[in-house]
């Protein structure tokens, strides 16, 4: 049976009278990486099995093992298959980006996604930098060799989508309507955007919100359509899309699926009428989201949903079970926070300074969710037991994640609650025999 343990660098001889291993290599690892231990290994032979007592927590995975044969323990070297289980999980989730966008390139030309040649090279840098240090780690061989062909492979095709990315969003973005209506200086409500007339048209610009400097061309209004020049930020297409509902009833948008996925999350938000049938889903889709975040905002807690129903009609869960659970969740939280934190830039890259959307197809975050999300993450790797606080910046997956550990810890709370009850009954009911005994032998 060959267990993993991280053990200190300076580790005190003797202080314990047990030594706790695991079956789970990642786990050893992942702690051994955050408290800067070695990571060891202990091959218990058949001979002394008996001496490895399950952990009462996490039996099938926590051990206790005696301080002499935990003395055994060697530290390890050589990478197996073992090790490499964690990092092929991150490249899985640092590849994934790329089969989506090939896979939208080639047969979602509707489907709504914000990418951009900016938020799609940031991934690729991140790919790279998560290539590179697994390929660090791996000995030479065959099985390096066939890594770095792969590797090659899948950055090849990166880079070529992001090629294709870049020829979509060359291509001209606009807003029509059903007719020609002439240009006119229209107000948007946005003093950042100020226009002028230009011939025949009226353009539209952007000033710099932090210094006003240097205005952007955002748009222009041509009679028959507005020409969106600066459709990566959320300010200009709002403003553009307010222009065009003064001219038109409904509204055709016409452009690359990042410029289509603002829109319609605006037209859900703001109620414009946009008449791409591709997109009607994905507007009804937004809409309803927005008006499930109202809906738990004004009533201060999670709509229940049939992940709960499921949960209050299930058998109750065992201690084990819980703090399986709430491992799962911190470990969750902390993927969560890891993600977080670089969609960051990624959105300052594409001008997406709006609070981001809590959804797969917008992946970009606000950086107050990110600091939220290392603030939850900082709060359950402290202590997986300790409640992660309500906080209005966190994004939608790390409320989910709250409300997740909340419903754990206010169970085992009723669990201890129940306990404690049959408790003090079973001792009420032991002195009532006592007394009922000790009564009968008196009167006897």
């Amino acid at each position: 049976m060959r267990l993993y343990s991280a053990e200190p660098v300076a580790a005190a001889d003797g202080f314990h009278k047990t030594m706790m291993f695991t079956s789970d290599r990642a786990i050893a690892e992942r702690i051994a990486q955050k408290v800067a231990s070695r990571l060891v290994f202990l091959d218990v032979p058949a001979s002394r099995l008996a001496e490895v007592l399950p952990a009462r927590n996490q039996p099938d995975t926590i051990y206790a093992v005696p301080v002499a044969l935990g003395a055994l323990s060697r530290e390890s070297e050589r990478i197996d298959g073992a090790a490499i289980l964690p990092f092929q999980r991150r490249v899985e989730a640092a590849l994934e980006p790329i089969s989506r966008w090939e896979n939208s390139i080639e047969i979602a030309k509707g489907e709504a996604s914000l990418r951009t040649v900016e938020t799609m090279t940031t991934a690729r840098e991140d790919i790279v930098g998560t290539l590179t240090r697994i390929s660090d780690l791996l000995p030479e061989g065959v099985e390096k060799a066939a890594f770095e062909i792969e590797r090659r492979r899948l950055l090849e095709l990166s880079q070529g989508i992001i090629a294709s990315q870049a020829k979509l969003e060359a291509l001209p973005v606009k807003m029509e309507g059903d007719r020609y209506v002439e240009p006119k200086p229209t107000e948007t409500g946005n003093v950042l955007i100020t226009y002028e007339k230009n011939g025949d048209e009226i353009h539209y610009s952007r000033h710099d919100a932090a210094t006003g400097a240097t205005p952007t061309l955002a748009f222009v209004d041509q009679g028959k359509q507005l020409d969106v020049k600066d459709w990566k930020n959320s300010d200009t297409v709002l403003a553009a899309l307010q222009v065009a509902s003064t001219k038109w009833e409904t509204i055709t948008v016409n452009g690359n699926d990042a410029y289509k996925e603002t829109a319609a999350r605006l037209a859900a938000e703001h109620g414009f009428k946009i008449t791409n049938p591709e997109m009607q889903d994905r507007i009804q889709q937004l809409r309803a989201e927005a008006e499930s975040k109202k809906s738990i905002l004004a009533g201060g807690a999670p709509e229940p949903d049939k992940t709960e129903a499921r949960t209050a009609t299930a058998p109750p869960a065992t201690p084990a079970e819980r703090s399986l659970q709430l491992a799962s969740i911190r470990e969750q939280v902390d993927l969560e926070a890891e993600r977080e934190t670089p969609r960051t830039g990624a959105a300052a890259k594409a001008d997406e300074t709006g609070k981001a959307e809590s959804d797969a197809a917008t992946p970009e975050r606000a950086p107050q969710e990110a600091a939220a999300a290392r603030e939850a993450a900082r709060t359950v790797d402290s202590d997986k037991s300790t409640p992660m606080q309500p906080n209005p910046a966190q994004s939608e997956e790390m409320q989910q994640l709250r409300h997740a550990q909340q419903r754990v810890l206010t169970q085992e709370q009723r669990d201890r609650q129940e306990l404690a009850i049959q408790n003090r009954e079973a001792f009420r009911e032991q002195q009532s025999r006592k007394t009922e005994t000790e009564s009968e032998g008196q009167s006897e």
